[in-house]
This record gives C-alpha cells, structure tokens and sequence, in this order.
C-alpha cells in the first residue's frame, strides 16, 4: 500500500471517530434523547434485575428440595417411612415450582409402596412423570410407575407407560427388558397380536441377548 492511500484510510478513520464523539456529544446536549435513553437502561436494569432475583430464588428452590430428597432417602434407609412422606409430602407441597419435583413425586411414590399404599403411589408417580425428570431416575420412575399399574391388573397403561418411556429414552441401555415388559402387559391384557409383534421386535433387534431368549417363547 503507497503512502498516499495509507494517509487517505487514515483520514477516514479519523473523520469516522470525530463523527462518532459529535453524535455523542450531541445526544447528550438533547434532553429529550436523554431521557428516553435513561428511561430505556433503567427498563433493562429492572428486567436485568429480575431476571437475575429470579434464577437466584429458582437455584435456593432447588437446593432446598435437593436437600429435603436427600434426607428422606436417609429416613429411608433407616427404614423410617413415615417420616420420609411426611417430609417429601411438606417439600412437594411448599415448592410447588422446584424443577425437581418430579423427583421428589418419585420418591414419595417409592415411601408409599414399601407402605402398602398402591393407590397412593400410583399418583405420585403418575405426577413424577408428568414432571420434568432427569435421565438418570427416569427409567427407574417410568418403571415403579408400570410395575404398580401392573399390580393393580391396569395392563394397558401399564403397557402404554413403557412405550412412552421407550420414546423419551430411545438409547436406553435397558430398552429391551423395557419392550419384554411392555409386550407382557399387552398379554395379559388379552392383546395378543400386539403382544407377538412386540417380542418379534425384541428378537428381531436384540437377536443374541437373553431378552431375545426369553421373547422367541412367545413367538409362534
């Protein structure tokens, strides 16, 4: 580049910054302008603001849900279950908001089947999986929920339960056990052909497994 295109770019530069500082200066000598400037930052200071109160009050929620999951698994285990629901039961009705409350419906459904409450569990869980859970409980919650359903003799939905797990979790390292399951569900249910086809799929796709094994006695 010759010296006198170097001087031309940089008399652009220097114009295009005198520019710049005049429209500042200039802004800023117009009241108008300026007060719908401060009236614009302070619109976003208070979204900014709310915005931040709001994800702080969602991350102290959660924390306090994950806290309460925490100690009911310890009653749990210590095989004081009353106390287990009692809490989760307190924790699910005060943090109705939490992002973790579909575990917290799991658990609680866990509490109320190791006290003979079917019905009971069957709504918790029901309410879990109508909740956002994360992948790492959601086989298990998909699974309690099917089994009680199993065990009120309600095949269908059991069965429909399975399915709907299987569509949320298509890589799931236990889907094949998962389909065998459904596939019961639907035979006992009396539906027989949707049965078959379902361990055919299993066979047809997990052709060496003991899923498969178990599915080919099923499949005339």
């Amino acid at each position: 580049m010759d010296k006198e295109q170097r001087h031309f770019k940089e008399s652009l530069k220097q114009d295009e910054f005198k520019s710049l500082i005049q429209h500042v200066i200039d802004f800023f000598r117009d009241p108008g302008k300026l007060n719908v400037s401060l009236n614009w930052g302070i619109g976003v200071l208070l979204v900014a603001l709310v915005a931040w109160g709001y994800t702080a009050y969602k991350s102290n929620v959660d924390t306090q849900v994950i806290k309460a999951i925490g100690t009911a698994k310890i009653k749990m285990a210590n095989k004081d279950i009353d106390t287990a629901i009692q809490n989760l039961k307190t924790t699910a009705r005060d943090y109705p908001s939490s992002s973790m409350l579909g575990g917290v419906n799991f658990y609680l459904g866990q509490c109320l089947e190791m006290k003979g409450d079917v019905d009971g569990a069957l709504k918790a869980y029901g309410d879990a999986v109508s909740s956002r859970l994360p992948e790492s409980i959601m086989p298990a919650v998909y699974i309690s929920y099917a089994y009680a359903l199993e065990e009120k003799q309600n095949f269908v939905k059991a069965a429909s339960v399975y399915e709907e797990l299987l569509k949320k979790m298509p890589n799931y390292f236990g889907a094949g056990e998962a389909m065998l399951n459904q596939a019961r569900n639907l035979r006992l249910a009396g539906k027989l052909p949707e049965a078959a086809a379902k361990y055919k799929a299993v066979a047809d796709k997990y052709p060496d497994s003991a899923w498969a094994y178990s599915a080919k006695q099923f499949i005339q």
